[in-house]
């Protein structure tokens, strides 16, 4: 949705919410259609800000061979988490899946072959 026009940009906004995290876009599109500037923000379930995004958008190389590579002066690297999937809640999964794998088959196969059987002896004799 167009929100504002400002010296030949047009700012876009779009939003998503997802179990409560709201993530708001902002397009910064100049007068010729072409994106200039991406801003994504993420709110907690609270409303907090949790993180801002920015991509600013270069003209290509093709158009303009002039045109070098812009490498802000503020620019940082990110920091990483690496998750594991490890601990007891994981390995208790594991276990549930392969007893299932192994429970639900034989049950099914109890039930047709033995199950059957005694219900129509019960049955004959009473």
């Amino acid at each position: 949705m167009l929100v504002n026009y400002t010296n030949g940009t047009y700012v876009y906004e779009g939003s998503q919410n997802i179990q409560g995290v709201t993530l708001k876009y902002f397009y910064f599109v100049n007068s010729t259609s072409v994106p200039s500037k991406i801003e994504i923000f993420q709110y907690s379930v609270t409303g907090e800000l949790v993180s801002k995004t920015m991509y600013k958008l270069i003209s290509s190389n093709l158009i303009n061979p002039d045109v070098t590579l812009y490498i802000p002066s503020n620019l940082t690297h990110a920091k990483t988490i690496k998750i594991v999937f490890e601990g007891p809640d994981y390995y208790l999964g594991e276990y549930v899946v392969s007893f299932n794998l192994i429970a639900i088959p034989t049950i099914i196969f109890l039930k047709r072959n033995f199950l059957g059987k005694f219900l129509r002896l019960t049955y004959i004799h009473s």
